[in-house]
């Protein structure tokens, strides 16, 4: 035999002696326990389910079994919680109580099941879990504008929704039930002219008791469309004020003192009448320079200027956008 082919008969075998011990290596049986997070849903069920057990916290604690592959493909999924719902993976559906074992579980779960593994030394080896049919009901949906001076009625849509809640708990809510549609302050806040606007708003139902739930709506946001009364105009106060804002825990152990005690022309636009609150409160219109423990401890030269410290329906300008502050440390 030649020189070449020695080399190419040793290269060869050397290749397939690699690929057997990476095969090998792959299908050895590898041990490595796990705590998996493992949640209940219902969504897009008819049933509500919770676990009765008082110690349970949500985690399961066991060992992976298998090839070194599986065991490694498993670990990456079970990084995630695992999602068990009623009907699915041997989880019942029917409403009562259960007794569900959890290595039936685990091993029935169709994410689970195909990955080869078996799951040992399981713990809780079992929960008790309730199922629940839940009931519907339409409702009114009324829309709520706090703090909005409305010219005409607001609308909003759907002008219905349906609440589930656990079949037992049907005939205890009131016999006069609504919902509300409250659009988000900030949004009002960014609103510009006085309309009409169409908003979206959260929905909720003020007047359900609280010991009531699960409680589901549907759907879960809404439209609001109304017009403000009255146009916005807009002021130019010619100087505000420059306060500065710290932590509570941190006032007093730094003394912050702005370069300027005000600046100039700011101009606010807005309804007329909460122009007019704001010019009439003691406090007036002042530029607050707010400061968090990280800006104190660095140093911060330039800080921005804010308005307001709260959402407000009143929109600020001024073309001074911050303010040079010295900051020490208190002796």
């Amino acid at each position: 035999m030649s020189l070449w082919a020695s080399i190419k008969t040793y290269a060869l075998v050397s290749i397939v002696s690699v690929l057997i011990w990476v095969w090998a290596e792959a299908e050895s049986l590898s041990t490595v326990p796990v705590s998996p997070r493992v949640e209940l849903v219902t969504s897009g069920t008819d049933v509500t389910a919770r676990v009765l057990d008082a110690s349970w916290n949500g985690t399961v604690r066991m060992r992976l079994r298998g090839s070194s592959a599986s065991v490694s493909q498993a670990q990456s999924r079970l990084a995630t919680a695992v999602t068990f719902k009623p009907g699915i993976g041997g989880i019942p559906a029917t409403p009562g109580e259960h007794v569900v074992g959890m290595v039936d579980a685990l091993r029935n779960h169709p994410e689970l099941a195909r990955l080869g593994v078996n799951f040992i030394d399981v713990e809780p080896a079992i929960i008790r879990i309730k199922i629940d049919a839940l009931a519907s009901r339409t409702i009114p949906l009324q829309p709520v504008l706090p703090g909005v001076d409305l010219a005409g009625e607001a609308k909003v849509s759907p002008e219905q929704v349906t609440i589930r809640v656990r079949e037992g708990e049907l005939e205890s809510l009131p016999a006069v039930l609504t919902a509300s549609a409250t659009p988000d302050l900030d949004t009002l806040s960014a609103l510009v002219g006085d309309g009409p606007h169409t908003v979206a708003a959260r929905i909720t139902i003020p007047s359900l008791p609280s010991w009531i739930g699960p409680v589901t709506v549907e759907p879960a946001r809404a439209q609001v469309t109304f017009t403000r009364r009255g146009q916005a105009v807009t002021v130019t106060v010619a100087e505000a004020a420059v306060w500065v804002v710290l932590p509570p825990d941190q006032a007093g152990a730094w003394i912050v003192t702005p370069e300027a005690r005000s600046v100039a022309n700011v101009r606010i636009t807005g309804r007329r009448e909460l122009l007019d609150q704001l010019r009439a409160s003691p406090d007036g219109v002042r530029a607050y320079v707010v400061l968090r423990a990280a800006d104190l401890a660095e140093g911060v030269k330039d800080a921005p200027i804010a308005f307001t410290t709260t959402p407000s329906m009143l929109k600020f300008e001024c073309d001074v956008q911050t303010v040079r502050v010295k900051i020490e440390r208190r002796k």
